[in-house]
């Protein structure tokens, strides 16, 4: 017995998607006679908001931003000791999340209010300021869980992490 199968198959499913560049996200800065800042998004909400991080004038310290359409670019603030900020996503109620790298001690994963203004730092597993209590905050949902990750071993061992889940 012979099975013949036909199938048929239209135009629109082998179409590629259309992009259009609508906005051009970059900080105002003057960095004559440098470079242009280099500039990372990260994260995109739904409500078309965007972070991300930036090298200002290509050569500085990087640090976090914010965009909206309302607002511009908005370089967020760094508490005393950061000296990178990374922005890697954030919700539709203005909570940021990213990783702040504080000289001599290594990465703490934050979430960063944008009606308050605070950042509260996501815990490491294990008590004591040293690199190897290191955290990264990567993405966030309308309900506030935190998905990242954060090192597991403890001071002197050798260094892993694992993936985890904050949630308030």
């Amino acid at each position: 017995a012979t099975l013949l199968v036909s199938a048929a198959v239209g135009p629109s499913a082998f179409g590629q998607c259309q992009y259009e560049v609508t906005a051009v996200i970059t900080p105002e800065e003057n960095c004559w006679p440098f470079p242009a800042s280099n500039v990372f998004p990260q994260g995109l909400n739904s409500k078309g908001e965007v972070v991300g991080w930036y090298t200002p004038c290509a050569i500085g310290n990087e640090k976090a931003f914010y965009w909206s359409e309302a607002t511009g670019f908005v370089t967020l603030p760094n508490p005393p000791g950061v000296v990178f900020a990374h922005a890697s996503d954030l919700n539709d109620n203005g909570i940021i999340v990213g990783s702040h790298t504080f000289s001599g001690v290594g990465a703490k994963g934050f979430a960063y209010d944008m009606k308050t203004g605070e950042f509260t730092y996501l815990k490491p597993l294990h008590a004591g300021v040293t690199a190897q209590t290191i955290s990264a905050a990567n993405a966030v949902n309308n309900k506030l869980v935190i998905a990242g990750a954060r090192v597991i071993s403890k001071p002197g061992e050798p260094l892993v992490s694992n993936a985890v889940i904050w949630m308030p």
